[in-house]
């Protein structure tokens, strides 16, 4: 085995060692070796031989053609795509990383750790896996050596994809999930659950082997319906986010429904037992870390049979809180609450391969690095977004917002603005999902389209709610997205999940600024992940490809803020967008044909722009001189320029406010009245008003 990337830190390494022990020497580093970036390593044992260690990278220990020839396969598979996948240098750096720790798993060299790619949405990390589990089959069939691979998806409709994409016989995987996918056939998938043991690639859901662990206690070299020839596989990916303990936070309100079932099922004695925890919960002091009684018995088949579907969950809950101490918060809407948290990653699960494009703006893994101490970085490169179209319109888009018609009208209103001014061919609509208490937005999105542009063609419009964001490539041939609000916690939920991620146990202090640090981290999450739906999530090299539009509909007077959307696109110009709901047709039908000549640094004359709109040069010129007007086209970084002796205006784009004659700027919303960036709108080559 060749030896040709060890080096030696200490000068006297030759002295040391002889050249016939150093290969017997790196392979025995190698095997036990803490892991470093670019996938060195260094030994942690035995310093008195290497005082200065001695670092071996990958290449020196693995099998000789496995990364070169999955790279080689992933390079073909780029190269074939309509238009081709350009990764940069940086970005072939870390798949090349999630290939290495493939083959090392099979071996069983890696520490247990869990082993973070977060390459962004759209370089190919999860193509690298299934290039990579490919090649280690036809490994297997060309050595004999077979090496059993668990793959754990998000969501269902992602395993028939990634069978296709690997080319995998029916003999050689099999897919074992929950009730929903053994209805919808998922399970008879290849040779079929009851046959899991036999293929070499089994397909699991995240959800499937969490709730084993909630519900069985059992470590993962304890699911033997997971195992490959009765024992643990040992290639194990994750494909999308992990945190690896469940957040529950239970009010007194959720505990107060669970009373009257119970007394009128005729079990008073745990009636009164959740009595006496409420009112205990109401008098002690918030900060305070109590006992919960024993109350396993509402998880029972009979108890659970007293409660509304609504109100189970709580009943689950509760019983999982049963003799553990729980920290007293407030709750945003329901006043005290209980804060508990259950681990649902079984600790053997590591050596484990985590793949996750927000790993670098959550705060989940800081923290599990930070208190867990068991996260591994693999190289994983960023990705710049100069050639993207943001746009954010300040306006509160949240529940207390859905649930009020007039603001779902507001909303649908700035939605469908957007929609006609859009070029894409497919638009992606992110929203909330409907409730009893919040009607569909999409209803009034529909009906505020049809009356903006009557002949528009729904078909063009996609839609995906909040939930369901992540872990799809169905609207990768989208090039615009309207996202309408962002996912966001209450405090109380943030606190537990940020003491989930790192186990900190209920007496560690955890700040206000901690808190929203975490908030922040996850409401970057799901902006990443909703964005990269569409085709944004290609790459131009370390850029995202040009043409691709995101809009974006949040208050700023949240824990969202413009710089959370800077984080999350990094390199982006960001636009304040106002939409045209104050202006008349006319008007907003000026505005549509400025912003195409706008983009296009157009020269356009006073008569095309009435014989476009239909109207004459007189009123056109009263329009571009309205404040109203004048203030939109601020808000859009529109500019119109005329010279002297030129035929027509320019129409240009600022990249900031627009400037308005002194005199009008004071009919202006006072944010537009800015010093000395105050000029006229069309004016001639000398500054003069026209």
């Amino acid at each position: 085995m060749s030896l040709t990337n060890v080096s030696n830190r200490a000068s006297d390494f030759n002295s040391q060692v002889k050249e016939s022990t150093r290969q017997n020497v790196a392979v025995f580093f190698a095997s036990n070796a803490k892991h470093l970036d670019d996938g060195e390593y260094i030994a942690r044992d035995y310093p008195h031989l290497f005082p200065n260690g001695l670092r071996t990278t990958w290449d020196s220990v693995q099998e000789p053609d496995f990364v070169s020839t999955v790279e080689t396969a992933l390079r073909n598979r780029f190269d074939n795509l309509d238009p081709p996948h350009r990764p940069s240098d940086e970005h072939w750096r870390g798949l090349r990383s999630i290939i290495r720790a493939i083959w090392d798993m099979a071996h069983g060299d890696p520490a247990p750790k869990l082993y973070l790619s977060s390459l962004p949405a759209g370089i190919g990390k999860t193509s690298a896996v299934e290039e990579s589990v490919r090649e280690l089959i036809a490994y297997g069939e060309r050595t004999g050596k077979r090496f059993g691979v668990v793959i754990m998806t998000n969501v269902l409709d992602q395993i028939p994809k990634m069978v296709k994409a690997m080319g995998l016989r029916e003999d050689q995987y099999a897919v074992r999930t929950g009730s929903k996918g053994k209805a919808e056939g998922y399970n008879d998938m290849g040779l079929g659950s009851d046959n899991a043991n036999r293929a070499q690639v089994l397909f699991t859901t995240q959800q499937s082997l969490t709730a084993t662990t909630l519900h069985k206690g059992v470590s993962f070299e304890q699911m033997y319906h997971l195992a490959y020839e009765n024992k643990p596989r040992p290639v194990r990916i994750w494909d999308e986010g992990i945190v690896p303990a469940e957040p529950y936070v239970l009010s007194i309100d959720d505990i107060d429904r669970l009373k009257r079932p119970l007394s009128e099922a005729g079990f008073e004695s745990l009636r009164n037992e959740l009595d006496r925890l409420t009112t205990s919960m109401r008098e002690q002091p918030l900060g305070t870390v109590i006992r919960m009684p024993p109350l396993e018995a509402l998880a029972t088949a009979l108890v659970r049979r007293v409660f509304e579907e609504a109100d189970k969950t709580a009943a689950e809950m509760l019983s999982r809180m049963a003799d553990n101490d729980v920290l007293l918060r407030r709750e945003e809407r329901h006043g005290t609450a209980a804060l508990f948290y259950e681990e649902i990653v079984p600790e053997d699960l590591k050596p484990l391969l985590t793949l996750d494009a927000s790993g670098e703006v959550r705060m989940t893994y800081r923290m599990m690095e930070t208190h867990r101490k068991d996260i591994i970085r693999l190289p994983s490169a960023g990705k710049v977004y100069p050639d993207l179209e943001l746009n954010v319109w300040d306006h509160a888009a949240g529940k207390t917002a859905y649930r009020s018609r007039k603001a779902r009208q507001e909303l649908a209103l700035g939605v469908a603005d957007a929609v006609a001014s859009s070029t894409a061919g497919k638009i992606l609509i992110v929203i909330r999902k409907a409730t009893r208490a919040a009607p569909s937005l999409m209803v009034e999105i529909e009906k505020a389209i049809e009356r903006r542009i009557p002949d528009f063609d729904m078909s063009r419009v996609k839609t995906v709610t909040w939930g369901k964001h992540k872990a799809t490539n169905e609207f990768a041939d989208c090039t615009h997205v309207i996202i309408v609000g962002v996912l966001q916690y209450d405090d109380a939920s943030v606190e537990t999940l940020a003491r989930a991620s790192g186990r900190l146990n209920f007496t560690t202090p955890v700040s206000d600024d901690e808190i929203r640090s975490f908030h922040e981290g996850e409401i970057a999450d799901h902006l990443l992940q909703a964005a990269n739906r569409i085709a944004i999530r290609r790459a131009n090299g370390d850029k995202c490809p040009p043409g691709c539009r995101v809009d974006l509909i949040f208050s700023t007077k949240s824990v969202a803020s413009l710089d959370t959307v800077r984080k999350v696109f990094p390199g982006a110009v960001i636009r304040k967008w106002q939409p045209l709901d104050d202006l008349i047709p006319s008007e907003q039908a000026l505005l549509r044909v400025l912003e195409r000549s706008a983009d296009a640094e157009a020269t356009v004359s006073l008569t095309e722009l009435a014989d476009e709109l239909d109207a004459t040069t007189r009123n056109v010129t009263k329009m571009l001189k309205r404040p109203r007007v004048l203030s939109a086209m601020a808000e859009r970084g529109m500019a119109v320029e005329r010279r002297a002796g030129v035929a027509g205006m320019r129409v240009y784009r600022t990249g900031g406010w627009w400037i308005v004659r002194e005199a009008e700027a004071k009919q202006l919303d006072p944010a537009m009245r800015h010093q000395r960036k105050l000029r006229c709108g069309p004016r001639n080559r000398k500054g003069q008003s026209l």
